[in-house]
């Protein structure tokens, strides 16, 4: 198997989702175990060292996280990542109406949505 491949197989397997909040846990260099991610430096990823950023997309071959202030969204293969909060997935076919639809929420926005409801 090439190293791509087994790349694709880890990520799949590490059960990083859209809307996940994860924190950055060291550097990488590109094309590292077979990511495609852009690498990040020590000292650009001490910067982020305690903040928490949203994954935005999964991709075959990377993970992209926004971060909340502001900075452009990194590129992150999913070893570099710890996964602090799991999104919530709930049904919003009861909520839309008539559209079945599932939706990916983050905690705040968990939160709120029950705080509505309440």
């Amino acid at each position: 198997m090439d190293i791509k491949k087994a790349y694709e197989i880890m990520q799949r397997a590490s059960g990083i989702k859209v809307g996940d909040t994860v924190r950055v846990l060291r550097s990488h260099e590109r094309h590292e175990m077979g990511s495609d991610a852009f690498d990040h430096s020590k000292n650009e990823v001490k910067r982020k060292e305690s903040k928490l950023a949203t994954v935005t997309e999964v991709r075959h071959d990377e993970i992209v996280i926004s971060w909340s202030d502001g900075c452009k969204d990194w590129l992150v293969p999913f070893f570099a990542l710890e996964i602090v909060e799991h999104a919530v997935q709930i049904d919003v076919k009861f909520f839309s109406g008539y559209k079945d639809v599932t939706a990916t929420l983050s905690n705040e926005s968990k939160q709120n949505l029950i705080k509505e409801l309440s």
